[in-house]
């Protein structure tokens, strides 16, 4: 396997990439379920989506990729802008 660097990171995707709700995931929320951390929400559209179907609901997200991130904030509660390579930073859970 090839390693992307970071800067080839976001254009190797194609166009809309970052703005689509994995539906599969979506199925699978569980009923009880009030706080996620969606690891990779590049523009939060997953998270926007958890939001509608539980109200109430609060949804953090990480992102490496600062183009992918641009309207994560107005969609998610918290944002985490970092590598997964990095040390987290002090995290609410426990999330679902």
């Amino acid at each position: 396997m090839t390693a992307v660097s970071e800067a080839e990171y976001g254009s190797s995707k194609p166009e809309g990439y970052f703005d689509v709700v994995n539906e599969g995931v979506l199925k699978r929320i569980p009923p009880d379920a009030t706080l996620f951390l969606d690891v990779g929400c590049a523009s939060g559209r997953l998270g926007e989506a958890i939001k509608e179907l539980r109200a109430g609901s609060s949804v953090h997200g990480i992102e490496l990729d600062p183009s992918a991130i641009e309207l994560a904030p107005k969609r998610l509660d918290r944002i985490f802008e970092l590598d997964l390579k990095d040390p987290l930073p002090e995290l609410e859970g426990p999330y679902h």
